[in-house]
């Protein structure tokens, strides 16, 4: 693929990457089940969800999750929470011991209590509240890493819509790794070594290991209030809190997921769903799809209208007088 060719849509990106890149071929990262590949592998993303985990970036939650997710067993899920455990700089250093003994020693049921949250472990029922639909929870991830990395960051703004454009129009978890695969080659940010790396832990499932520096880098510096606090512990547990606490204004920048930049305030623009966007990448996503267009995120059909109204009491799409659709886009946003 040459350095220009980013692809214009997901069709060109995707076919490039089945060209080009190895496919995934050890059966030990493929999913046996609906959600998870074992039980203990969505308890601990079910853990993730449930626990606010404060001292963890969105992202690093997200790409954890999606690591457990396909991990073949408990052993390889133990390796990856210490690697995870370890590595990271939004874990207090003293406390990173008390964790890898929780780990190592199979004290799973210890761990809601060091996650500051209340999580019972003996308690199934209802451990599954919070579950999406695997492949958008994925693509969350996926669009989560692109848009936090200092390095896609660096690639000029029509290269990053391209990229984004590709990923949010993939619809299967194949195509997305494929789609991933393919921006490899055209990311004149990333060295071959990176790449090689970013690679092998995309094919590996260790999706956490995405962040670090010399792959897409995009850990966030630690957050403020990291201490640990013992206030924080659940009832009954036998180990301290380990996680730090993060202030209470700490929170992720809002982002536009098809430039995978942050969202230019002044010009943002959010559709009826709440899905927000920059002004000009929403605009030629209408363009490219027609009236009415698919939400790029949860695909709600966006009907453009008098006051924005898109969807009916039964949900469907309402009709509109026919307008330019860029002036019947904007009608949405009530401009």
């Amino acid at each position: 693929m040459h350095d220009t060719a980013m692809g214009r849509d997901s069709t060109t990106v995707v076919k490039d990457a089945s060209k080009t890149e190895p496919k995934a071929s050890k059966p030990s990262r493929v999913m046996t089940s609906e959600y998870a590949a074992t039980p203990r592998g969505a308890w601990l993303m079910d853990l993730l969800r449930a626990s606010p985990i404060p001292g963890l970036p969105d992202v690093r939650r997200a790409a954890l999750r999606e690591s457990c997710r396909v991990a073949p067993d408990e052993s390889a899920l133990k390796e990856l929470f210490l690697d995870a455990v370890t590595g990271s700089p939004h874990v207090p250093d003293g406390s990173k011991n008390a964790l890898a003994e929780i780990i190592l020693c199979d004290r799973w049921s210890e761990l809601p209590g060091a996650a500051l949250c209340e999580f019972d472990p003996l308690d199934q029922r209802g451990t599954n509240v919070g579950r999406g639909d695997p492949f958008e929870e994925f693509r969350s991830m996926a669009l989560s890493v692109f848009t936090k990395s200092r390095k896609v960051s660096r690639l000029p703004i029509d290269r990053r819509r391209e990229l984004g454009t590709a990923i949010l129009s993939t619809g299967t978890r194949e195509e997305l790794m494929e789609v991933m695969m393919a921006s490899l080659e055209v990311a004149q940010t990333l060295d071959e070594e990176s790449r090689l790396k970013i690679a092998n832990d995309v094919l590996e499932g260790q999706f956490h290991r995405l962040l670090l520096p010399d792959r897409f880098d995009c850990d966030e510096p630690p957050r403020r209030g990291a201490a640990a606090r013992s206030e924080g512990m659940n009832p009954g547990a036998s180990v301290p809190t380990v996680l730090g606490a993060a202030e209470e204004d700490d929170c992720d920048e809002e982002e536009c997921p098809i430039c995978l930049g942050a969202r230019d305030v002044a010009n943002a623009r959010v559709l009826p769903c709440g899905h927000g966007f920059c002004e000009e990448c929403i605009l030629d996503w209408s363009r490219a799809h027609g009236c009415p267009f698919p939400c790029p995120v949860c695909r709600a059909p966006c009907q453009p209208g008098p006051g924005g109204i898109v969807n009916d009491e039964n949900g469907g799409p309402r009709t509109s007088p026919s307008q330019s659709i860029v002036h019947e886009l904007l009608g949405i946003f009530g401009t």
